[in-house]
């Protein structure tokens, strides 16, 4: 009787993760996250804040979450191949390059983590134009691993990613929108 009871529970416990599995599997293979935000500047101010990586000390979410971290810059200063490297212990270490550029509209970026997990994203900018501003959309999106599907079965990166995306925005927004000096 014990023995037929613990085969089961083996046995529901193997059906049950096979479901879990099987629901993990369903998820997308891949994860988007965009926001936008309106900027009271022309679309070439606000494009040179982005274009510029050594600008993103002044605007970008993760700089101030370590400001001793170590960078390194490479290639041009703006454009395709720039690149900016970092080294830190709370924001763990990767690298940033400019893969396309189309001022003042487009900006897209391969992000690689390095540390603490090796991952590979894109970040993407689209500026468009309004009356008197500019619209600026910021997405990345990347490759949604096994363990971010079986997350995602709980919850949903969009909120994690998207808090960041804002903040970085909204900073990009006050950077843009003030008087030259």
């Amino acid at each position: 009787m014990i023995k037929r009871l613990a085969l089961g529970t083996v046995a529901v416990l193997v059906a049950a993760v096979a479901v879990l599995v099987g629901l993990t599997l369903t998820r997308p293979d891949r994860y988007l996250v965009q926001r936008e935000v309106e900027i009271a500047a022309a679309p070439a101010a606000v494009f040179a804040n982005l274009a510029d990586l050594r600008r993103w000390a002044k605007w970008s979410p993760w700089e101030a979450r370590e400001p001793g971290m170590r960078r390194s810059y490479a290639g041009p200063p703006a454009g395709v191949g720039a690149s900016y490297a970092w080294e830190g212990n709370e924001v763990g270490s990767g690298k940033l390059t400019v893969s396309e550029s189309a001022p003042p509209s487009q900006l897209r970026l391969r992000l690689q983590f390095v540390k603490p997990f090796a991952e590979e994203n894109e970040l993407a900018f689209e500026l468009t134009p309004l009356s008197a501003a500019t619209r600026v959309r910021w997405s990345m999106s990347g490759p949604a691993r096994f363990g971010a599907r079986l997350l995602g079965l709980f919850g949903n990166v969009d909120p994690l990613i998207g808090r960041d995306l804002e903040l970085g925005l909204a900073q990009l927004k006050k950077l843009s929108e003030e008087p030259s000096r």
